[in-house]
């Protein structure tokens, strides 16, 4: 699923394209169990007419403002959105296009069909469920530790909970936790004052430095878990049998809570 650095790429890459200002004239709705609370009827109207003021993210949402309400879309496993002259040929993957009054088309890509668009009157509660965001300018060390600490469950586990962490997933939270030299399976109650530090510095260093990597890449599509960092954004293998980049030894595959693992038993402590 794409996790933070990759919908925030996608953002900036958005941003770009010159979507601000621009007003949606219409849609074509190819697979309309991606619309939802409304009837895809409903969606439509809302939509039509309405121009974008504001591209912004929450978590793994990306917020895309009107003059009137709000356009919000998730792209789950395997969604990715791109703006192209109307004259562009989509593939088989492409259900869903908005057209803009420039003539170009705003298309939602998405293999696997499991991304979900909604139109809002007020964002705010459907939002206010979600963590903090890890990239936030009041996100401290301190802030981490009072989401994370004395709680139940794996650390890993802990980081891809939205409501305590907003954004981090998966495939990030396994990369986190490889920089900062830590056992997924450990509780928080575990970690020490040093280590809650150096988890705060490699959760901040790992997210921003996949999203500039990622936005210098745009378009491309999502990292999936069977990615094993073509992209050159993750380090740690994905892959049975791949060999820790720190020391060499064979990486580890765990199931912690239902989800796959990746790590270093001999580098995470």
């Amino acid at each position: 699923m794409p996790e933070l650095p990759f919908v925030e790429a996608t953002r900036l890459h958005l941003l770009t394209k010159g979507l601000i200002g621009k007003t949606v004239k219409g849609m074509d709705i190819g697979w309309s169990k991606a619309i939802g609370i409304t009837s895809p009827n409903v969606f439509k109207r809302a939509l039509g007419g309405k121009s974008i003021r504001e591209i912004d993210r929450r978590a793994k949402y990306l917020i895309f403002r009107l003059d009137h309400g709000t356009l919000l879309i998730h792209l789950r496993m395997t969604g990715s959105l791109t703006v192209v002259s109307s004259d562009t040929i989509p593939d088989k993957f492409t259900h869903n296009v908005l057209f803009l009054d420039d003539g170009r088309e705003f298309r939602f890509r998405d293999p696997r069909k499991l991304g979900m668009m909604w139109f809002l009157e007020d964002e705010s509660s459907f939002l206010m469920h979600l963590g903090p965001e890890p990239l936030g300018v009041s996100f401290t060390e301190k802030v981490l530790k009072s989401c994370l600490e004395g709680r139940a469950g794996p650390i890993k586990y802990l980081l891809c909970q939205q409501e305590l962490l907003a954004g981090i997933g998966n495939i990030y939270a396994d990369e986190i936790l490889f920089h900062a030299g830590i056992n997924p399976q450990r509780g928080s109650n575990t970690l020490v004052s040093y280590e809650w530090v150096v988890l705060h510095q490699c959760m901040q260093s790992v997210l921003l430095r996949a999203t500039e990597m990622l936005t210098n890449l745009m378009p491309i599509q999502p990292i999936t878990r069977e990615s094993n960092g073509k992209e050159g954004v993750l380090m740690v293998p994905r892959l049975r049998g791949g060999l820790c980049p720190k020391c060499g030894s064979s990486v580890s595959r765990l199931l912690i809570r239902s989800r796959s693992s990746f790590c270093c038993l001999s580098c995470q402590v």
